[in-house]
């Protein structure tokens, strides 16, 4: 067997043809899996900003309540009372009036306390007591007043605000009160 020389001179690389890329792909129509993709991503991002928003209208009256905690001075003349009636009404925006409106003096102050965590009441536990006994007393003592103040952010701060929060009632025993 012989071959031709035509053959045998022809370059069997000369005979490929060229490669042909394949039309180029568009990126629309989605397929489904990038449906599926954008449906969970807007339902997560949607999710996100109502619980977001429900947070924000929930925390209004205690931020609200910080600013205006942050105008009361020593030298205005009823600060206990100013502060007392702050914290009352900051109750009052999340339990209910019933829960909070008759309170005063040592259930007021049980009220508050079981409202803050024993592990977050430092020193609010005495600011607090401080701040109810000089509600009641005749004359107001001044160099109290960085304490109770102090003792009434640190409540606004850390009191436990759950909605439709049942706790009102859950006061901790005088003996706790007391001891903490």
């Amino acid at each position: 067997m012989q071959m031709s020389p035509n053959a045998a001179q022809t370059d069997p690389l000369a005979q490929l043809k060229d490669i042909h890329p394949p039309s180029q792909i568009n990126w629309w129509p989605l397929d489904w899996g990038w449906w599926t993709l954008l449906v969970l991503l807007l339902v997560a991002i949607s999710t996100l900003a109502v619980f977001w928003l429900r947070r924000r209208a929930f925390n209004r009256a205690r931020k609200a309540a910080l600013v205006e905690l942050s105008n009361i001075s020593e030298t205005d003349a009823n600060w206990p009372m100013q502060i007392n009636s702050l914290l009352k009404r900051t109750s009052k925006s999340y339990f209910s009036n019933e829960d909070v409106a008759s309170l005063y003096g040592r259930p007021w102050l049980e009220f508050m306390l079981a409202q803050v965590a024993k592990s977050k009441l430092g020193t609010c536990n005495e600011g607090l007591k401080q701040l109810t006994q000089q509600l009641y007393s005749p004359s107001v003592d001044a160099t109290q007043f960085t304490r109770c103040k102090s003792a009434a952010k640190h409540w606004l701060k850390h009191a436990n605000f759950k909605k439709n929060n049942r706790r009102a009632h859950a006061y901790t025993s005088s003996a706790e009160v007391s001891h903490v």
